[in-house]
């Protein structure tokens, strides 16, 4: 895309849903030959401005209900720094606490819990993320062997983690490693 077409791709994003601006703009470029086919979609939100009907804004009262505090057994961290240390962004961020199921029971060799029974998750490196790609290293599990002692070293022995443990680590190292959303295609 020309140069020229970015800038009004850029434009027409900067709209804030506003009818009379989406006809400035249509009426702005109609003969500009490069924002073509930014007009026909600023036609089709043209349309949809005047096919959509306002929805009728109601007051409610404010309904004063009890609300209970929900418990989460995770916690993230937050690191804050303002080093100038240009190493810093290289450094690995903390990433969540979470409480595990056995409350740390069932382990020969109990795993540092903190002062909340939750232990700490860290997020993968790059050198885990390869670990899950190498199809020999799943074959025998090994890898998550691997990636659990990295990213959760507060457990001695990860070949004895109880299964709902095992699980919790999991979804906590996807959690600390790429954030709560989770993309979906289907």
């Amino acid at each position: 895309m020309p140069e020229d077409a970015n800038v009004i791709l850029n434009e027409f994003y900067d709209i804030n849903e506003s009818k009379e601006q989406v006809e400035q703009f249509i009426e702005k470029y109609k003969d500009n030959p490069e924002a073509e086919p930014v007009i026909k979609i600023a036609n089709q939100a043209l349309d949809n401005f005047s096919t959509t009907k306002k929805p009728a804004v109601k007051k409610e009262e404010p309904v004063t209900q009890p609300t209970k505090p929900e418990k989460h057994n995770v916690r993230h961290t937050i690191l804050e720094t303002t080093s100038s240390n240009p190493l810093m962004q290289y450094h690995r961020p903390p990433g969540v606490y979470v409480v595990l199921p056995s409350l740390g029971n069932f382990y020969t060799d109990k795993p540092k819990l903190s002062s909340l029974k939750e232990v700490l998750v860290r997020p993968m490196t790059a050198r885990d993320e390869l670990l899950f790609k190498s199809p020999d290293i799943l074959m025998n599990g090994e890898s998550l062997i691997e990636v659990v002692k990295s990213c959760v070293p507060d457990i001695q022995d990860p070949n004895e983690i109880p299964g709902p443990d095992f699980s919790v680590l999991m979804l906590a190292i996807r959690l600390a490693t790429y954030g709560k959303d989770l993309p979906y295609s289907g």
